[in-house]
């Protein structure tokens, strides 16, 4: 669970931030509200993200870590990927190629994901 509001006591608006959290499911349950008249609503959700699609590489999600088994260049890396299309991507490198130590960014709305890529 990353946030758990059923001990606030202050009445209307709660605002959670849990940016650079992975998470597959989301699940927003509403047990309650601070007119105990239950009525709860949402008014409003924001939620920003990407997924690595059916890829050639070893991600490892929980370690943030890329395995490629050869250089290649910055674009057909993150073409690779699979990353869709709702995100900006770019490669942290002084080098057309991709090289082991490389980062890549992946910034989704306000999110910044970071993977380091691992050649071999």
């Amino acid at each position: 669970m990353l946030a758990d509001r059923s001990e606030d006591s202050e009445p209307y608006t709660t605002v959670d931030d849990l940016k650079g959290v992975y998470a597959r499911y989301l699940c927003i349950t509403l047990v309650d509200n601070s007119d105990h008249n239950v009525w709860a609503a949402i008014n409003e959700v924001d939620i920003e993200g990407f997924r690595f699609g059916d890829s050639d590489y070893d991600i490892d999600l929980e370690n943030k870590r890329i395995k490629v088994s050869e250089p290649c260049d910055v674009d057909t890396f993150i073409n690779n990927c699979k990353l869709g299309r709702l995100y900006e991507a770019s490669v942290q490198t002084d080098e057309e190629e991709i090289k082991d130590g490389d980062v890549l960014v992946v910034k989704c709305g306000d999110v910044v994901f970071e993977y380091e890529i691992v050649i071999g």
